[in-house]
């Protein structure tokens, strides 16, 4: 009965040692996390005083060469101005990224068949479907679309419909518009597959704040296209 006892005291400490190393791990990893953002709001805040600094000087060189008719240096300081400026905006709309409001990247996957956009605001994701199958509905299937591993099912405007022109309502997703990039990672039959399969070019734009990946898939036959949206290398 002693050793029983013995045995049970000897568990609960091995216990007590792994949760306190998990705790510790949580704890390192939490002050990590805080000391980028630290970082990156520092070297930020660096860059926008750097910035404004060298506008002010810029636009006295601008004010003395309007006076003396120099103009080439005038254009030449102004696009320096106008480059500074936009740094700092950019700056200033990314930092719900940097402090982690905002998903750095999301990755959509979904089945396409025939023209289809997804248009991201601001606010979230929808779907514009141009007359072929909706996203999701080829040959009567009803596939949900997967943002970040999580389904959408998408709810359209004429839900009885499997084609023709429609949209969906948002999928509700803080994003940046402006500031998003976008990288193909899969074209495939099924779902989960790797390789990228030779189909219509993909085009993306920006306009009147809103973000657009238009999705051609002019070929025969639906695909699994998965691709991620991102800001920053």
């Amino acid at each position: 009965m002693k050793q029983i006892g013995v045995a049970i005291l000897i568990c609960l400490a091995v216990l007590t040692i792994f949760e306190s190393k998990g705790q510790l791990k949580s704890r390192l990893e939490s002050e990590v996390e805080k000391a980028d953002l630290e970082y990156i709001r520092r070297r930020n805040r660096g860059i926008v005083s750097m910035n404004q600094a060298t506008i002010e000087k810029l636009q006295a060189i601008v004010t003395q060469a309007k006076t003396t008719g120099d103009l080439g240096t005038v254009s030449t300081a102004q696009a320096e101005i106008d480059k500074l400026d936009a740094e700092i905006s950019t700056i200033g709309k990314a930092a719900p990224i940097f402090e982690g409001q905002i998903p750095s990247e999301v990755v959509v996957e979904v089945l396409i068949d025939g023209l289809s956009e997804l248009t991201v605001t601001k606010d979230g994701l929808l779907w514009i479907s141009r007359g072929a199958s909706k996203p999701g509905r080829h040959h009567g299937r009803d596939e949900p679309t997967y943002v970040n591993g999580e389904k959408w099912d998408p709810r359209w405007e004429e839900p009885r419909k499997n084609s023709g022109g429609d949209e969906s309502a948002a999928y509700r997703l803080a994003t940046v518009p402006e500031l998003l990039k976008f990288e193909l990672l899969a074209v495939t039959i099924a779902r989960g597959e790797s390789g990228v399969e030779q189909r219509s070019p993909i085009q993306t734009a920006y306009q009147d704040g809103r973000f657009i990946v238009s999705i051609p898939d002019s070929e025969n036959d639906s695909r699994w296209y998965r691709f991620r949206l991102y800001y920053f290398d």
